[in-house]
């Protein structure tokens, strides 16, 4: 049977966009076509680096989250900027950012990172470390001066939008005053990473970025208003933060990447925490929090987002959209983290003029022009008049007063831009500095870099020595040997939700079949399942083989411009389906999310979560069957042929199973499998339905 993809799903509307909008070159090829491309190429390459890449290639793809570059042409005509319009257009302008579906395999100009961690590992592909005599690339100078070349060309892209506004909102001591750290300390980490970056481009160490260049990533995740609802999708901070911040991170050889990783309605922990590796990437440089609305002053889902954070295979830099989180961050800074938190946006919005005050405020810049009334941003008459501005989408949903308008979005993702520019580059000075020192050495080199990794090493050796926080929430009923594996063991995350670059890579379905990439983090082509319950087949019970069904659960709204891309989709299992059954990670997933750490993966604690979809508003429909009710006979489950006796909630939606016998379901090494698990459910509930967004295995 044929699977359903996004692709599909869309509207001839939005298929049939301006001709040269890169979505209607990518929606209109055939998948199939540069997939045979790839096959092609692979062909031609000596048996033995064949089989290597085929190996390896759901890894390699997975710690990138993204395909080559394609360039595109601008789908709208140039701002008074002279900034072009991508494929998403619109109010942010920039150059397009589109990548090309590279098939099913790694070609010349998409060799996996090297360095140490999982990026060594990785380097054992190709594109190792080259001697600093090999060293073609630029001078530390050199590179300082392009970079400060770079903030001139920065700078005019934010006065296009704010005018004067930029020297009094965009200064170095707003912005580092409006981004609030324990300490310097996190400064240093933050830039030593960006110095691994700079060192690794000029050094021809290949990364994945465009041209072989090695990465710089920011991953959003967040709630509704981190995802920009109420927007179009190119409206948000993300996409605000990536066109800004290419600038200067391209001047310094880096190919600078933000991803879209927020979805509505939906907490930071457990579930998306331990699913961070499944839905984030395993390549992440900094990891954003927008999660105030939804985690309300719950500390205990900040902490095990931020150990997730600190087990994560390149151990990102934390930044939190909050005023509440200093203290923790002391705890994770002294512990070997670096993390920040936006907690004074209100002092960058107090520069700004009240339009309703104003002479003439449609004279004012147009990111400020009624942006401020009566002392509050957007929502105050006649600014909320304002707020929004999604042409040529009629009326989308979720435009209310606690989602950020296209200004608000703006704000923070120049200012969040901004920061970053303004470390590379005191990075970079920093650089050059130290080759004052006869002894230091050229800053450009082999040995430099590998004193930086030695010393992100060790900090990464200082947090998993750290102690385990206290505050655990409902955690606490789970025992303390068990939560800890959850905290900052690999949890392996088989998972429904979307954004995610285990759906787009096709890990989920076990298809391997990647999506196309157009910016930011967007995917279309990837596979959804059934796209309705009145879509899903007729049941076979007496087919006890049958898996659990991915369905599309939450409506997609439509338009010639992506309005969203964050969905809740489900495995449906239904009383009438009888007993359904599935391998608990799958082989793909396997492969990209235990083998880039060790052997030792092979073989797991047997703790295993599941999560159920979430009902909105605390309201399920008739028939929603809750996972313990394995204790009262309305649901049963059975793990590699263990019956699942309780569930232990660790918030309304996550659960940890139990036996008989205790928490643990074994190695998972049953038939020769590799930390994965057969499951079996039988819901017995009269007009049940089991609806599972995630299983998580450690």
């Amino acid at each position: 049977m044929r699977i359903a993809t996004e692709k599909d799903a869309m509207s001839r509307k939005a298929v049939a966009s301006k001709a040269t909008s890169a979505l209607d070159r990518l929606s209109g090829q055939d998948p199939s076509h540069s997939r045979k491309q790839a096959f092609f190429i692979v062909a031609i390459l000596s048996v033995s680096a064949g089989i290597l890449l085929h190996k390896y290639e759901e890894v390699a793809e997975f710690l990138s989250g993204h395909e080559a570059d394609v360039e595109t042409k601008p789908d709208e005509p140039a701002q008074s900027s002279s900034r072009g319009y991508g494929f998403l257009g619109g109010l942010f302008g920039g150059d397009d950012n589109s990548y090309d579906d590279d098939g099913t395999s790694i070609d010349d100009d998409d060799v996996v990172p090297s360095g140490g961690g999982v990026r060594g590992f990785l380097s054992n592909l190709g594109g190792g470390p080259k001697s600093s005599s090999q060293n073609s690339g630029k001078s530390a100078t050199e590179m300082l001066q392009d970079i400060v070349a770079a903030r001139k060309e920065f700078d005019d892209y934010l006065r296009a939008d704010y005018g004067d506004f930029v020297s009094t909102v965009f200064n170095k001591t707003s912005i580092t005053t409006a981004f609030t750290r324990p300490s310097s300390l996190s400064d240093t980490r933050l830039k030593r990473r960006m110095k691994i970056k700079m060192i690794e481009g000029q050094l021809g160490i290949k990364g994945r970025g465009r041209g072989g260049q090695p990465t710089f990533t920011w991953v959003t995740g967040g709630h509704s208003a981190g995802a920009g609802h109420g927007n179009l999708l190119n409206q948000s901070y993300t996409v605000a933060i990536d066109r800004a911040a290419k600038i200067v991170f391209g001047a310094a050889g880096i190919d600078f990447r933000a991803n879209a990783r927020a979805m509505g309605g939906t907490t930071s922990a457990p579930e998306i925490a331990l699913c961070g590796e499944a839905i984030f990437g395993q390549d992440v440089d900094v990891l954003w929090w927008d999660y105030g609305m939804t985690d309300g002053r719950d500390n205990s889902k900040y902490f095990l987002w931020a150990n997730r954070a600190g087990s994560h295979p390149t151990f990102p830099t934390l930044m939190a959209y909050n005023d509440r989180k200093g203290e923790i961050h002391v705890q994770l800074e002294q512990a070997g983290q670096a993390a920040y938190q936006l907690s004074r946006i209100a002092a960058l919005r107090s520069q700004f003029p009240d339009s309703d005050t104003h002479p003439d405020a449609d004279s004012l810049p147009r990111a400020v022009a009624w942006y401020m009334c009566s002392g509050h941003h957007e929502n105050d008459m006649p600014c909320l008049a304002h707020k929004w501005a999604t042409d040529p989408c009629v009326k989308p949903r979720f435009q209310t007063s606690w989602h950020n308008g296209w200004k608000d979005h703006m704000l923070i993702g120049y200012a969040s831009a901004t920061l970053l520019a303004n470390l590379l580059e005191e990075a970079a000075k920093e650089m050059i500095q130290r080759e004052s020192d006869e002894d230091a050495g050229q800053s450009i080199s082999q040995e430099y870099l590998q004193v930086l990794n030695a010393q992100e090493e060790a900090d990464r050796k200082l947090f998993f020595n750290s102690t385990i926080p206290t505050d655990r929430g409902d955690s606490a009923k789970i025992d303390d040997g068990v939560w800890r594996s959850f905290l900052r063991g690999h949890p392996v995350c088989h998972s429904a939700r979307l954004p995610s670059d285990a759906r787009f890579l096709g890990l989920v379905t076990g298809s391997r079949i990647k999506s196309t990439h157009i910016e930011y983090g967007y995917h279309v082509g990837y596979e959804i399942g059934y796209p309705s319950e009145q879509a899903m087949p007729a049941a076979d019970p007496d087919n006890a083989a049958t898996p659990p069904v991915l369905t599309v659960m939450t409506p997609r709204q439509t338009c010639e411009l992506p309005l969203e891309n964050d969905f809740k989709d489900a495995f449906i299992v239904r009383r009438e389906d009888g007993w359904m059954t599935d391998i608990y990670p799958n082989d793909a997933e396997a492969d990209a999310l235990t083998q880039v750490y060790s052997d030792n993966e092979k073989e797991k604690k047997g703790y295993i979560m599941m999560c159920t979809l979430g009902c909105d508003w605390g309201k399920c429909p008739q028939g929603y069957c809750y996972m313990d009710e394995v204790k009262g006979g309305n649901l049963t489950i059975a793990i590699d042929g263990t019956e699942v006796k309780d569930a232990v909630p660790v918030n309304p939606d996550c659960y940890v199973l139990k036996s008989a016998s205790g928490y643990s379901f074994g190695p998972g090494t049953k038939d020769g499998r590799r930390g994965q698990y057969e499951m079996k459910f039988k819901v017995d509930k009269p007009g049940g339905k089991l609806q599972v967004s995630s299983v998580i295995v450690v």
